[in-house]
């Protein structure tokens, strides 16, 4: 039997027979790559056959066979981008499996495909490659190996266009897939013991983070990096910039927290406490803050932030931490009121973090006036205050506004001015009631 007869047998998908063939054929001519070729062609198509959830070992064993084959020797260059493909298509059926059930994600299969893709020579930039890549951000996250995944996959093989961001068929604007990666990346080496990956990458977000100032979290994980490899007072210089660009997101300043001395710990905290977000994203914090208050014996502080984050978890249905229930046992958590006015406390001290991080005290003031709207870049400006252009798009120029405007910094012109938190339309001749933001 030749070629031509094994490709007929898979075309008629019949395939045992195709497989007995090429195997026969193979071992008739060992050295010839053709031979090779029509083996390894029978294999990927009982692998695509054997690619359901219900049937991955012998999916995974059709990959076995198909490294035995010896394959960087055969010519045809579409068999491993088909491969590749194929383990994709895998990936996918896997998580959608699992994630439709709401089963936590299958590692275990993830771990046995790895080991395969090892030894494949399948790293090279292509639309199949990149696929992969997507594909696999979708599931990385109960995957301890996800770093290891992407060494293998070698970032150096991001193709031009996975650097830029793209739209989804419904208009919803979506990271690059190399931002996504880096990210994903980072991540998983935090939850690591450090290790030489660990500083090299951090050292490489830092020439991504030129290369590419649009992906505004590299600092972030480039600092926390650092940390993990004791180098706080680094990570620190890297933190403190983009602090001041995202200066209203609680966990910046829960980070510089982490990495502050011990006595200037608490301002970063209070800051951080007073930053808006869902309560479920605030228990880490609040159960840091607590045990800072509680270590400086500011005991009613310490009971409200335990009962707020204990509320919080049971309502969640999230265990309480050993910690917690170590710190709400103790005597002064039963002798101590709780402070219903917590904010006033944190405010003073989120000043000082402030002032240090962004080098003034932010403060807040009444406005009220007539808005005038650049129109090329839709912002607006009410008197001194500036109007970001989102909150502008409410109005027509020449519109009567009022609101709060907050101390800000103009990086362009080093100089602090002032930049709308509220606003809403003036109607009448009566003062403009806004309610301030913390």
């Amino acid at each position: 039997m030749n070629v031509n007869d094994i490709n007929r047998l898979r075309k008629a998908g019949r395939l045992n027979e195709a497989y007995q063939a090429a195997e026969a054929f193979w071992q008739q001519f060992p050295f010839s790559a053709i031979a090779r070729n029509a083996m390894a062609w029978v294999v990927y198509d009982l692998a695509r056959q054997n690619a359901t959830f219900e049937r991955q070992q012998q999916f995974l064993r059709c990959l076995d066979k198909i490294n035995s084959i010896g394959m960087p020797t055969v010519p045809d260059d579409t068999f491993w981008p088909a491969v590749e493909w194929l383990a994709r298509g895998m990936v996918a059926t896997v998580d959608r499996h699992t994630s439709t059930r709401g089963l936590p994600a299958d590692t275990r299969f993830f771990d046995q495909l790895l080991q395969r893709l090892l030894a494949m020579p399948l790293r090279q930039p292509s639309d199949h490659h990149s696929a992969l890549l997507q594909t696999m951000l979708r599931v990385k996250v109960d995957w301890n190996r996800f770093d290891e995944f992407c060494r293998w996959w070698d970032f150096q093989n991001l193709r031009p266009d996975d650097f830029l961001p793209f739209e989804t068929q419904g208009g919803q604007r979506v990271r690059p897939l190399a931002e996504r990666a880096f990210m994903a990346y980072s991540k998983c080496l935090w939850q690591k013991p450090p290790s030489d990956y660990t500083m090299q990458w951090a050292e490489r977000l830092a020439l991504i983070s030129q290369q590419h100032p649009d992906y505004t979290f590299m600092p972030f994980y480039r600092a926390k990096l650092m940390i993990k490899c004791g180098r706080s007072a680094e990570a620190r210089a890297v933190l403190t910039p983009f602090a001041q660009r995202k200066q209203n997101d609680f966990w910046v300043w829960e980070l510089l927290g982490d990495i502050a001395d011990e006595h200037r710990r608490l301002p970063f905290y209070a800051k951080a406490a007073l930053c808006a977000a869902p309560p479920e994203m605030l228990v880490n914090l609040r159960e840091k803050l607590a045990a800072e208050l509680a270590r400086l014996q500011h005991w009613p502080q310490a009971k409200t932030e335990l009962q707020t984050l204990v509320h919080t978890r049971r309502a969640k249905q999230w265990a309480i931490p050993a910690k917690v229930m170590e710190m709400t046992s103790q005597p002064w958590f039963e002798q101590t009121q709780a402070d219903t006015r917590a904010a006033d406390f944190y405010r003073p001290l989120a000043q000082q973090a402030e002032k240090e991080v962004l080098g003034y005290e932010k403060k807040q003031k009444p406005f009220e006036g007539t808005i005038r709207i650049n129109p090329k870049g839709g912002f607006g400006k009410v008197g001194d205050v500036f109007v970001p252009a989102k909150k502008a798009a409410r109005f027509q120029n020449g519109d009567k506004v009022c609101g709060i405007a907050e101390t800000s910094v103009d990086r362009k012109k080093n100089r602090v001015g002032w930049s709308a938190i509220s606003i809403k339309p003036k109607k009448g001749q009566g003062g403009c009631r806004v309610k301030k933001v913390l």
